[in-house]
């Protein structure tokens, strides 16, 4: 019976000893997911802070390049070398050419010059679009809404299969 007491006494030990490991383990464990969760919504919220930042300078630079479209005196266009199509036009078109900037985008570039500079510009936009080429001087007739033609220089950068272009409505000095 002692022999048992003893060895019932010893294992009582180790298991009160096991029990208070267990609670100390489980003590860290509770501290680790209650500080990890801690550090990760702090993560969080500087991620959200960085990126709120990120759109806010965002709408800031588009909103200067707005602007910068919307306040030009010379037309300012993105056009695309594969459709023929204006993508973006600055308001100006309104005030060199009389279309409104939908009317404008809707309408093919080709369609608007007069029918004998488009060979010219053809090759201007396969030269551009095949070899990477600038345009510093294009002079072409564009149709303005009321039915007159306007005299447009154009200066043109190719990137991809876009042009970024301006145009200066030079129809007085021509004449």
């Amino acid at each position: 019976r002692e022999i048992a007491q003893r060895m019932k006494t010893h294992e009582l030990g180790l298991l009160a000893r096991r029990e208070a490991q267990t609670r100390r383990s489980s003590a860290i464990t509770q501290a680790v997911i209650v500080g990890g969760s801690m550090l990760a919504l702090i993560v969080l919220g500087l991620a959200l802070f960085a990126i709120r930042r990120d759109f806010a300078g965002r709408e800031r630079a588009e909103g200067e390049l707005n602007r910068f479209f919307d306040l030009s005196l010379d037309v300012f266009v993105i056009a695309s070398g594969e459709d023929g199509r204006f993508k973006r036009a600055s308001a100006a078109v309104t005030d060199v050419l009389g279309y409104t900037v939908e009317e404008f985008l809707a309408i093919g570039y080709m369609e608007l010059m007069h029918e004998d500079d488009r060979p010219r510009a053809l090759q201007a936009v396969e030269r551009q679009m095949r070899h990477g080429e600038r345009v510093t001087n294009f002079e072409a007739r564009f149709r303005h809404k009321n039915g007159g033609w306007r005299v447009l220089s154009w200066r043109s950068q190719p990137l991809g299969t876009f042009m970024y272009a301006t145009a200066r409505d030079v129809t007085d000095a021509a004449a």
